[in-house]
């Protein structure tokens, strides 16, 4: 039974260290600074791609040439730190707007496992992934968790998206 005690707390604990959220902090990176800088200004140029993407989708407007554009920087600093929620995150709901969405999962649940801190739009981007899953109840609940838990003004930016994604989860099962 102690034997049994010991590799059951060696497993849980490796699995602790192995899912650690790692910030792009200078502590974290003492011998790489220059890598460090560099995934910081990648991740600041992505931001602005990302914003751009945001500004896009939520005027109905095609966003795929900046949602790539976001993608490659982010995936530069993701080559020098993999293990940061905010950026596997940000991957994930940049890949939603390109033609490589069935990667976003992968992303997002990675984020997830990395921090349970999530960002105000995180159920509306969960509720996209269900959705392309075919999870279509699923992401009904996390658009409607998206309405209720997100501050108003995000969810007043992507009100018009909402709807129409609710709108098309309730009958897509009819036209399946």
């Amino acid at each position: 039974f102690k034997r049994i005690f010991l590799i059951l707390f060696i497993f849980m604990l490796n699995q602790l260290v192995v899912a650690q959220n790692v910030e792009f902090k200078s502590n974290n990176f003492k011998s790489d600074k220059k890598g460090l800088k560099s995934a910081q200004k990648s991740i600041k140029i992505g931001d602005e791609f990302r914003q751009k993407v945001i500004d896009n989708i939520v005027k109905m407007q095609d966003s795929r040439e900046e949602a790539e554009h976001a993608l490659l920087h982010y995936q530069k600093a993701y080559s020098f730190n993999a293990n940061n929620a905010d950026l596997n995150y940000k991957i994930a709901s940049v890949l939603l707007f390109t033609n490589k969405k069935e990667y976003s999962k992968k992303y997002f649940d990675k984020a997830i496992t990395l921090s349970d801190a999530l960002p105000d739009d995180f159920y509306f981007y969960q509720g996209m992934i269900l959705q392309l899953e075919g999870e279509y109840t699923q992401a009904i609940e996390s658009y409607e968790n998206f309405i209720t838990k997100s501050k108003n003004k995000i969810v007043e930016q992507y009100d018009i998206l909402v709807r129409k994604y609710i709108s098309e989860c309730t009958t897509a099962p009819e036209i399946l």
